[in-house]
């Protein structure tokens, strides 16, 4: 897999530019992996392997449902999105396409063709780019919530229900409502596209649910397998980095996890996919029955707070403020 990666600056943060596509798996040979890979696997590529740009990595494959042939592609948008591209069997799916012009390149590149949109939620960013990706490809299923916002879906899916996209991907729809009142996330064998509810080190504001329904919704996630790779739609590691050790700056999962992510951002790299394991020991908003953290909102609200969901939401409103 390679990577190419240009940096452009725009309002004072760097933002990359960069798509990270997959190359040279065999259909028989399977690639070799580490037993225990680091949440990002970024590494210089082999010499003759160089692409035009400013930086250069390789990034590992990374399975659904154990298949070598499904791989996982970032795609950076606007400012801080991220699209995923999924390889099928028989061409390409994508997440949350809010710019078509990012996806069609994408198609470009890889000589493939469109075959299904995967909508989490009605936010512009997330659905801008679907209407002119079904005019050039109208063949591509559209699959989303039922939400009447969300215009132009050919499948609506409800939580529990399975999206069988090829043999190889077979993905699970969870209703995780909070950020928006229709919010699902689609999640395979080992990874899950999990679009505003839950960040790297953060979480999505719950602009059309209450506290309890958006923990709810980040409980769910919780109690997803360690290994289960995060794929947030939204590159907010660094400043969700920088809340989350202001609550509990004695964790030191928590100082390893923003070193990581330090040295992914200077180096113009995505700071996802991370894995719920590493959130559940990091992320503020997954640990709200934590002392530290209970405490920390205590003194910010300046009250003895009765509960987790209290916490939560004053850990939310607090996030919110900055």
């Amino acid at each position: 897999m390679q990577c190419r990666a240009d940096r452009s600056v725009a309002g004072g943060p760097t933002a990359i530019s960069a798509i990270f596509q997959t190359q040279g798996l065999g259909a028989t040979k399977r690639p070799r992996f580490d037993r225990n890979p680091p949440l990002c696997d970024h590494s210089p590529p082999r010499k003759g392997q160089g692409l035009r740009g400013s930086h250069y990595a390789s990034l590992k494959p990374l399975y659904l449902n154990g298949s070598s042939r499904m791989l996982v592609t970032i795609l950076p948008a606007f400012t801080d999105n991220y699209i995923f591209a999924l390889n099928l069997c028989n061409g390409v799916a994508v997440v949350d396409p809010g710019d078509a012009s990012v996806v069609a390149r994408h198609l470009q590149e890889v000589g493939g063709q469109l075959r299904a949109i995967l909508i989490t939620h009605h936010h512009p960013d997330h659905i801008g780019g679907m209407a002119r990706l079904s005019t050039q490809w109208p063949a591509a299923r559209r699959i989303g919530p039922v939400d009447s916002r969300i215009t132009g879906l050919t499948e609506w899916v409800h939580d529990g229900e399975e999206v069988v996209l090829d043999d190889d991907c077979v993905l699970r729809v969870m209703a995780t409502p909070g950020h928006t009142r229709s919010h699902i996330v689609y999640l395979g064998k080992d990874q899950v596209f999990c679009g505003d509810v839950l960040f790297s080190l953060g979480c999505g504001r719950n602009f059309e649910g209450d506290a309890a329904q958006m923990l709810s919704s980040l409980e769910k996630l919780a109690a997803l397998p360690d290994s289960t790779r995060v794929y947030c739609a939204h590159e907010y590691t660094l400043a969700n980095a920088r809340f989350a050790s202001k609550l509990d700056p004695n964790n030191a999962d928590l100082r390893q996890r923003v070193a990581d992510i330090h040295d992914l951002r200077q180096r113009g790299l995505p700071s996802i996919p991370t894995n719920i394991g590493s959130e559940r020991r990091c992320n503020p908003f997954l640990r709200c029955d934590d002392p530290s953290i209970w405490a920390a909102a205590n003194r910010y609200a300046e009250e003895i707070l009765p509960n987790r969901t209290a916490v939560f939401a004053t850990l939310r409103a607090w996030k919110s403020a900055l």
